[in-house]
């Protein structure tokens, strides 16, 4: 639709419609500027772009998808696990993979680590960027501690004794993976407005959602960011978007082959398209003041969005290392084949808890398990089996 270009036929009909069109518009831009701070030109350029898009597509809003900013409930969901079992993605996959095999795993490290949460993993290099990234972008990390700065580098004899002269904190300089992360962070707060989405730290950030799967094992979700606008392919959608950090969004090996997502396990994606859906309030009271009712049809006429968005930060040139991608609810031939192997491979991984449940949860040293494994004495635990492949 140009402007300018083309002299409209100006009718009575006509002009009404525009009038109430201009309405909506005026509406929306007293809406977006009450929710964002412009900081510089470049802030207001992307939003008069966002106008021309609404301009041109004044009926491109889900409805209710910028309605007021809900309320934290008092109701908190801790509770509801209480006497269950809580499976979710990242269990699974320590124990059946995309192709419904069994992996090799230690009983003991799923039992103490992974289920009852005792111990802690040690984090990698990598997994701290991906706390990193995340607490500065969505305000707090999966289990709500932040990481807020990453290890610098070391300090020699003569920079402590200038930095003492000083009065300065002893602290090294920035590694160079830091200052890209960062980097990388500016530039996704820019990107958030310019997509018009919604981050409500601890509202609409890592969501936790429950659903019944037995009367022993509840399925849990958490969620990044649930739910939230965002102006996907030409349209304001709403979306359930995970965040990602990787060293380069274009590699094309490994399990996190960012740059061929069709070789990926994608079940982190769509179990949460399948706990989205017929969420039971009862059991999820922290979502009601979250998830209404226009919210509701847009997931039950599936036209809810799940998005990656990757961010890379060890491959130059940085502004080409970040990307959206979409993995949908149904497969591209429409059908509900991967709703049904989600369903098979919790069933998998359901029997195999129950099996080594029987058993004991007996220890299996893995060496990349327990290279990281709190457990393993040389991190500081207690058992004794790990020593065996740790020198």
């Amino acid at each position: 639709m140009g402007y300018g270009k083309v002299k409209p036929n100006i009718s009575s009909e006509s002009v009404s419609e525009r009038k109430i069109i201009k309405s909506k518009q005026v509406e929306l831009k007293e809406k977006i500027f009450k929710e964002y701070e412009f900081e510089d030109e470049f802030d207001e350029a992307n939003f008069k772009a966002s106008q021309i898009f609404y301009e041109e597509h004044p009926d491109a809003i889900p409805p209710g998808a910028l309605d007021e900013k809900p309320r934290i409930s008092s109701e908190r969901s801790e509770k509801v696990s209480d006497g269950f079992i809580l499976i979710n993605q990242s269990l699974i996959k320590k124990l059946v993979n995309k192709y419904q095999e069994e992996i090799e795993f230690c009983p003991k490290h799923i039992k103490e680590v992974v289920i009852d949460r005792t111990a802690e993993s040690v984090p990698s290099d990598a997994m701290l960027a991906g706390k990193f990234f995340e607490s500065h972008v969505l305000g707090s990390t999966t289990h709500g501690d932040p990481v807020l700065d990453l290890p610098r580098k070391k300090i020699s004899k003569k920079q402590e004794a200038l930095l003492k002269s000083q009065g300065k904190a002893l602290i090294g300089e920035k590694k160079i993976d830091q200052i890209r992360l960062e980097t990388q962070i500016e530039r996704f707060k820019i990107k958030a407005k310019q997509y018009e989405t919604q981050i409500l730290t601890g509202v609409n950030t890592h969501v936790n959602i429950y659903k019944h799967w037995s009367d022993k094992y509840l399925l849990v979700g958490e969620l990044d960011w649930f739910p939230t606008p965002i102006l996907y392919q030409g349209a304001l959608r709403l979306a359930i978007i995970d965040v990602k950090v990787t060293s380069n969004v274009e590699t094309t090996f490994g399990n996190f082959c960012w740059g061929a997502p069709q070789y990926m396990d994608h079940l982190q994606a769509d179990m949460y398209h399948y706990l989205v859906r017929d969420i039971d309030f009862d059991l999820n009271p922290h979502l009601k003041d979250v998830i209404n009712d226009n919210i509701i049809d847009i997931i039950q006429n599936e036209n809810i969005l799940f998005l990656y968005w990757v961010w890379g930060y060890q491959k130059e040139p940085l502004e080409y290392q970040e990307k959206l991608i979409e993995r949908g609810y149904r497969d591209d031939n429409n059908s509900l084949y991967r709703q049904q192997e989600l369903k098979e491979r919790i069933r998998k991984a359901i029997a195999i808890l129950e099996r080594e449940e029987s058993f004991g949860w007996q220890p299996n040293p893995v060496p990349e398990i327990c290279e990281y494994c709190p457990l393993n004495k040389m991190n500081g635990g207690n058992c004794e089996s790990s020593i065996i492949i740790r020198v």
